[in-house]
């Protein structure tokens, strides 16, 4: 009866169009499709957390795609008759084939959300918001070095003198200004629509490298250690958003040089399907937002970078480019 078993799986296997491969088993392939918004929450979430090890929950999902797949060809098996008590064996008989490189290498429209220490005041340090005389709060604007346009401003070679400078400007002047970094920070700020302006960039972006981030995120923070950094396109996408409220400005600050990010620095880079709340497409309606915004190099420390394997990676010996770039 064993190896009848067999001979009814086997054969039934060969009606649905599935062949033998050169070790006698039958390869069958999981259909490639771009992960759902529950899918990637259950990989970038631990309830209302953050995963602290993304790529261990990926691959977890990834042999649940297999085992769903399994299932579904035991069904089929016993709507031709093979019922379930005859395809014990066919784990032996198969080898389900997920495409996982395909899901790693796969791009979404990624939000990196910044926090240089503005978290802590829920982001309302980016807040500038001006009255007819350029003032606030009566004694002008007071920039802190923990708002994220400081750093930002810092990081294109500005200065807050620069910055403050361009803000205490009156609004028919600001036209006059020399177009570029300054002039569209000014412009931001002026349009800022709520209290809670958390800076943003939007890439397009592969899984893996995601997940890779949030890894080297957690080690940095759970080692105390330079956690390495990386450098986005001066073309992506930059500027002001409240995934809390759906709010957000312009998305319009001009970058003049590429942006050297250390990964300390990121709160977050996520799917924006899977964004908290509220999401940038679900308050602006526009898909060529990401289009531009390039993650061109990752920088992670050798330390980390020999215990990747502790988070669900290969161990890499140098550091590139980017994984796919």
């Amino acid at each position: 009866m064993e190896g009848s078993g067999r001979e009814k799986i086997g054969l039934g296997l060969e009606r649905l169009g599935y062949s033998r491969d050169s070790s006698g088993r039958f390869p069958i392939p999981v259909p490639f499709r771009k992960l759902e918004k529950e899918e990637l929450q259950q990989i970038f979430y631990d309830g209302y957390k953050f995963s602290t090890c993304p790529k261990r929950k990926f691959d977890d999902l990834m042999e649940e795609m297999g085992r769903a797949e399994l299932k579904a060809v035991k069904e089929r098996l016993s709507e031709m008759g093979i019922p379930a008590e005859e395809t014990g064996e066919l784990e032996a008989a198969v080898k389900v084939q997920v495409p996982v490189g395909a899901h790693l290498r796969q791009t979404y429209h990624c939000d990196i959300g910044v926090d240089t220490g503005d978290a802590g005041w829920d982001y309302t340090l980016n807040t500038l918001m001006p009255n007819d005389l350029g003032f606030s709060y009566g004694v002008g604007y007071r920039l802190f070095n923990d708002a994220s346009i400081v750093w930002l401003t810092k990081q294109q070679g500005y200065t807050k003198k620069d910055l403050a400078y361009g803000l205490h400007l009156k609004e028919y002047r600001i036209p006059d200004m020399e177009k570029g970094y300054l002039k569209s920070v000014v412009y931001e700020v002026w349009h800022e629509a709520s209290s809670q302006n958390q800076l943003f960039f939007l890439v397009e972006m592969p899984l893996e490298e995601m997940m890779l981030i949030a890894a080297a995120a957690e080690w940095g923070e759970s080692s105390r250690k330079w956690s390495g950094y990386v450098v986005l396109d001066k073309e992506t996408c930059t500027g002001f958003f409240d995934t809390w409220l759906g709010s957000g400005s312009l998305m319009g600050i001009q970058l003049e040089k590429d942006v050297k990010l250390p990964i300390k620095h990121i709160a977050y880079a996520i799917p924006d399907e899977v964004c908290y709340i509220y999401n940038v497409y679900s308050v602006y309606r526009d898909d060529t937002m990401w289009q531009k915004g390039r993650l061109k190099k990752i920088t992670l420390p050798k330390k980390f970078r020999l215990q990747m394997a502790d988070f669900g990676f290969e161990p890499r010996i140098k550091n590139m480019a980017s994984l796919y770039g």
